[in-house]
Order: C-alpha cells, then structure tokens, then sequence
C-alpha cells in the first residue's frame, strides 16, 4: 500500500469502520512506515484530547430561540399546506 493511500484510510482505520483486509493493509503499512505511524499516533493523540475535553452545553437562550424558530417554521409549513389544500386544483 502506498502512503496517500494509507493516509487517506487512517481516520476510517482508526474508527472501526474498514472491511477486515483494508484493515489488515493499513496496518502493514503502519508498521513499516514511520511517516504513517507517526500520523497514525497524531490521530489518537487528538482524538484522546477531544474525548477528555468533553462537551459544553448550549446557552440556555440559544436553546429557547432554536425552538422558537422550529416552531415558527413547523406553523409555516401546515400554514401552507393547508392554504393550498383549500385552493382548487389548476384547472378547475
């Protein structure tokens, strides 16, 4: 395997998400290529930092408009449909 092709296999390497022989060939070729297991290491490392940076929540207020506005756009939709329901088809 060449290493723009490992390369581009790595985050799906990393991530469980590889057929059993792409799995396989990544990692042969990490094995006998420091460039790519140095990358491959790059790739955990980050992932472990963004694990144990967890989540902050949502203001509170962003919240309340993000529902507001669905709301708004849910009104809108059965707003439209039901104005059109009413108007005779084209034609008639």
């Amino acid at each position: 395997m060449q290493c723009e092709r490992a390369r581009e296999l790595l985050s799906p390497y990393l991530d469980g998400e590889l057929s059993a022989e792409e799995r396989r060939a990544v990692a042969a070729h990490i094995e006998g290529c420091r460039s790519c297991a140095a990358q491959a290491d790059d790739f955990r490392r980050i992932g472990r930092t963004l694990a144990e940076a967890g989540r902050e929540p949502a203001p509170k207020a962003l919240a309340v408009r993000v529902r507001a506005n669905l709301a708004r756009e849910a009104e809108g939709e059965e707003g439209r449909i039901a104005s059109s329901l009413a108007k005779p088809a084209p034609g008639r």
